[in-house]
């Protein structure tokens, strides 16, 4: 691919197809070519997870967000990663800036949930629902939540 465009756009396109080999050694050349860049970081971050290796797609999203510390997108991507390697604390640090977003107050629910902070997971939960209600995903969640606390509110 000629350039970072166009890798960028094979990286992504690969992502997409679930071609996450694929889409990693694109990324890997992207960011060869512009090491500072964190939207190439972000892309080899996601690859490198889906690729299945969690642990290094996490710190290279780490290195992105520290390129691009207000880009939302980046932070919930970062964010799921910790959450998928136990980092409830860091979810949660990396979430709470973006006060009311419903899919940060989900993230953030699901990592209270898992550090065993039921109360804090439901009411986290509940907000998350006024901004998205019927969302299948959360609602779901929110009733595990709901059985895992003993109620059934």
């Amino acid at each position: 691919m000629s350039n970072l465009n166009d890798q960028m756009r094979g990286a992504v396109a690969a992502l997409q197809a679930g071609d996450f080999t694929r889409a990693r050694q694109i990324a890997e050349q992207a960011a060869r070519l512009q090491p500072g860049n964190p939207k190439v970081l972000q892309v080899l971050g996601l690859a490198q997870i889906q690729g299945g290796a969690p642990a290094i797609g996490y710190r290279t999203l780490e290195r992105a967000l520290v390129l691009s510390p207000r880009d939302a997108t980046l932070r919930l991507n970062v964010a799921k990663a910790a959450l998928q390697l136990g980092l409830h604390e860091r979810v949660e640090a990396l979430a709470a800036p973006l006060g009311d977003e419903p899919a940060g107050l989900h993230l953030r629910a699901l990592a209270r949930k898992e550090a065993g902070d039921l109360d804090e997971a439901i009411a986290l939960f509940r907000r998350a629902m006024t901004k998205l209600p019927g969302d299948p995903k959360l609602l779901s969640n929110f009733g595990s939540a709901l059985i895992s606390a003993g109620r059934f509110d």
